[in-house]
């Protein structure tokens, strides 16, 4: 499954000339989306919910493997400093859930 782009030019440039958009031609393409599946856990939904709402899975699934308190910091860091509405009670189990998905286990 994967997004569609249209792609239609208004007035383009071309060599020298302009197009009009009577002239213009929309094309249509299919960009394919290679999201990871995200392994059933306890905190997935609140991470679904939360985190994914600006970062897609593959950017999270792509960080180095971080201990605890790395993501315990780098979820305040959402919050705090970029401004995540994260309720502070999802907080510990969106941990937990980005420690079994991509923990170091320390």
């Amino acid at each position: 499954m994967g997004k569609r782009i249209a792609i239609a030019g208004l007035s383009v440039l071309l060599l020298g000339g302009v197009v009009s958009a009577a002239d213009a031609q929309a094309h249509s393409i299919v960009v394919p989306q290679a999201e990871p599946k995200l392994p059933e856990g306890p905190g997935r939904k609140e991470f679904v919910a939360q985190c994914r709402t600006c970062h897609s899975s593959r950017y999270v699934t792509s960080q180095p493997a971080f201990t605890r308190k790395a993501w315990e910091a780098e979820v305040t860091k959402m919050m705090k400093t970029y401004g995540a509405p994260v309720p502070a009670a999802q907080v510990s189990s969106i941990v937990d859930y980005l420690v079994t998905l991509n923990g170091t286990g320390k």
